[in-house]
């Protein structure tokens, strides 16, 4: 899959975790609709949070000095 950018085998609660990237998040919402692997039973998303300097809450998380 030309979207994705990492893939790790893991122990627990999945066995695969997978990183893609895609310029947007619809595009990314859209790669996901669309790909399909032939013997998985589920999935999660998780989409990285990102904050600038023009967010509201910058500078105001646990670990900011």
């Amino acid at each position: 899959m030309k979207f994705v950018t990492d893939a790790y085998a893991v122990f627990g609660r999945f066995d695969v975790v997978a990183f893609l990237e895609a310029e947007d998040e619809n595009s990314l919402y859209k790669l996901l609709s669309e790909a399909t692997l032939e013997g998985v039973m589920t999935s999660e998303t998780l989409i990285e949070a990102l904050s600038d300097e023009k967010s509201r809450d910058f500078g105001k998380g646990p670990f900011s000095s």
